[in-house]
């Protein structure tokens, strides 16, 4: 007999996992702290997305707004929520949703919707102790409520709520429990089960409430993959398996619940031709083949997706594309019905390569910024010009930086055109590289003589007075396959495409990868922070003055300066004569969990660091920095921002 179902809110957790860890066992804790505010960071407002869509984006949550009739997008890496209308009119038309207050950190997270009170809950996938709720009717703001009593998350957990009973339940991976939040006035977590079975691991899963049946049914997307149990609520709370069988999808599948014929759907994205099905109540506890229409659109990893009641479909967004390593940003409905078929929701269709190391460089004529190289961009075009009106990417066609991360790159004024050195690509480069903006294509410059040696996670900035580039520092591997820092100093003259070494008195920052450095023309001088040796993590400051003759300055300034970063991009503005630093963090500074951090130095009389404490929207990682007319320009993924310089540092 089908089961009627009532409302079921699932979200999937898409954290990462591999080979089963051994956890602890974390036992509820006494008395709870009554429900509080937790006030957020001083500061102000500074960052501002770009575009009129979710950028391509992987590892959001999504969830079906019922009352609104659309799907709400949050997270991934940034902190923007988003709204896609389902039905007419104006359906597949997106909306951003803005609200003060405190948003949530950005990153993955977990959401339910309270209907009663129409609510969005918001928690990060590492933590249930703690909540961000946004009334969605547009009365009233973002508030942070605090609740006590509540597990240490270790791989994340999946939510839903019970609008009829008035709870919220979270299922805990990794170390299976399952907990329960009252919705009206509750303070405190409360532990209701341990594992459903001894044995296997947790992750990844979905997790429904089964109003008719009293129960909650988990499917569990860890190891073994497909299993699926029913914990019954009447009484003592116990534990039934449903499968006699497990479905072996991959990692990063799509996840969604089929209200109407009650069961579980997953796209491998392996498959093209058939997903997984599972029956929670059908005549056989075994999983299924549902054929659907072949489609290469929907060959998705880490998407989020959503069960449209109003129409019994599935819809799916973003993600990773499973063929050319692409993010996404467009959404696909998969009818539900005897033969389920694809069908986009809207126009949209972007994609962006999921590259790490990619760099970035502004065309000072026209404006036009460049993303160019980056590592895992091999399957697909890793050259892409920014359109600053729309917020979207688009190809600049072939190129051979395709499979080539961490080299460094600047424009070049007199030749109009892009010059780029160095990179990884599991053979590290010594080539430079230009690019003619005006027909999208690449010539290897600089071939002759004399050059630096092969080098990734280097610095490279334009010194327009000179009529060259300066090289410094990086990450040298040599024949053997050892890799060691370099702090060698080169220039590229662009006149006549030649490399020197320059010959630097004194001593310096000593070799050094994965720092930062701009340059200021009118001081003629070069500013470089941070980076690593082969044993430690650095956050030191130095300039290279270049006249009357190159020599480098420790500059030991005042005031709040970067601490040791994961990663570090430098800019500097030439109105306000301020070398800014955006780094990541390996450690929040706040108590939002803010993982990027924006630092200013004063350059005009005493040397001075500030720090900037920014709240709402945001990113989550930067990836890229540049100066341009707008102010400060940032990528995240596949999103870009402008950073107001203008707003204030923090007290």
């Amino acid at each position: 007999m089908k089961r009627t179902l009532g409302t079921m809110l699932a979200a999937a957790v898409l954290t990462a996992c591999g080979t089963t860890p051994s956890l602890p066992r974390i036992d509820p804790p006494g008395e709870a702290p009554p429900v509080a505010h937790v006030p957020p960071p001083e500061g102000a407002r500074a960052f501002t997305l770009i575009g009129d869509a979710p950028s391509p984006r992987t590892k959001q949550a999504a969830i079906y707004d019922a009352q609104r009739d659309r799907m709400l997008v949050f997270g991934g890496d940034a902190n923007d929520l988003w709204a896609q209308r389902l039905s007419a009119p104006n359906e597949g038309s997106w909306q951003r949703i803005e609200a003060d207050g405190e948003a949530p950190p950005p990153g993955e997270v977990v959401m339910s919707i309270d209907e009663k009170t129409s609510r969005l809950f918001v928690f990060s996938s590492k933590a249930i102790d703690r909540a961000w709720t946004l009334p969605l009717d547009g009365h009233g703001g973002w508030q942070v409520l605090g609740f006590g009593s509540a597990p240490k998350i270790a791989l994340g957990f999946a939510l839903v709520a019970d609008p009829i009973g008035r709870k919220l339940y979270a299922y805990t991976s990794g170390q299976p429990e399952m907990w329960e939040l009252a919705l009206d006035g509750g303070t405190a977590w409360t532990r209701i089960a341990g594992a459903p079975q001894k044995g296997g691991f947790s992750c990844r899963d979905t997790l429904i409430h089964d109003r008719a049946h009293g129960a909650l049914v988990v499917l569990s997307g860890g190891w073994p993959r497909g299993d699926v149990f029913s914990l019954s609520l009447a009484g003592t709370p116990a534990w039934t398996t449903l499968n006699e069988d497990q479905a072996w999808f991959q990692y990063g599948a799509m996840m969604v619940f089929d209200e109407s014929a009650g069961r579980f759907l997953v796209l491998d994205p392996g498959e093209e031709s058939w997903i997984w099905s599972f029956a929670i109540d059908g005549a056989t506890a075994k999983w299924t083949h549902l054929p659907v229409e072949k489609s290469d659109h929907v060959r998705r990893m880490d998407a989020s997706a959503i069960y449209d009641a109003g129409r019994g479909r599935a819809v799916l967004f973003g993600g990773v594309d499973f063929d050319t390593q692409t993010l996404r940003d467009d959404s696909w409905a998969l009818s539900l019905d005897e033969a389920p078929t694809w069908a986009q929701v809207g126009t949209l269709d972007r994609r962006l390569p999921m590259d790490y190391g990619a760099g970035l460089a502004e065309a000072s004529e026209t404006g036009a910024i460049v993303r160019f190289g980056g590592l895992l961009s091999g399957l697909s075009t890793s050259s892409h010009r920014f359109d600053g009106k729309t917020g979207r990417w688009s190809p600049l066609g072939d190129t051979p930086m395709a499979i080539t991360g961490w080299s460094a790159g600047a424009w070049d004024p007199s030749g109009q055109r892009l010059v780029t050195f160095g990179g990884d690509n599991n053979l590290q480069e010594d080539r430079t590289l230009a690019l003619d903006l005006a027909s999208s294509t690449w010539t290897s410059i600089g071939d002759g003589g004399v050059r630096p040696s092969s080098r990734s996670h280097h610095s490279m900035v334009n010194d327009r007075s000179g009529d060259r580039m300066l090289v410094f520092g990086g990450m040298h591997r040599d024949e053997v396959g050892s890799y060691a820092p370099v702090g060698d100093l080169w220039a590229f003259s662009t006149p006549g495409d030649q490399w020197s070494e320059l010959e630097v008195s004194g001593s310096g920052p000593g070799a050094r990868q994965g720092h930062a450095a701009a340059f200021d023309d009118a001081g003629q001088r070069m500013l470089v922070h941070g980076g690593t040796t082969m044993n430690d993590v650095l956050a030191d400051t130095w300039i290279l003055e270049l006249a009357p003759s190159p020599h480098w300055v420790a500059l030991a300034a005042k005031g709040d300066a970067p601490p040791m970063l994961d990663t570090q991009f430098a800019v500097f503005d030439p109105d306000t004569r301020r070398f800014f630093v955006v780094g990541n963090l390996s450690q929040p500074l706040s108590s939002s969990a803010d993982r990027v951090g924006v630092w200013a130095l004063s350059m005009d009389g005493e040397a001075r660091w500030q720090r900037y404490c920014p709240t709402g929207t945001r990113p989550g990682r930067v990836d890229g920095a540049l100066w341009t007319e707008r102010g400060l320009f940032l990528t995240a993924g596949g999103s870009a921002w402008i950073f107001d310089a203008s707003s204030p540092t923090c007290k």
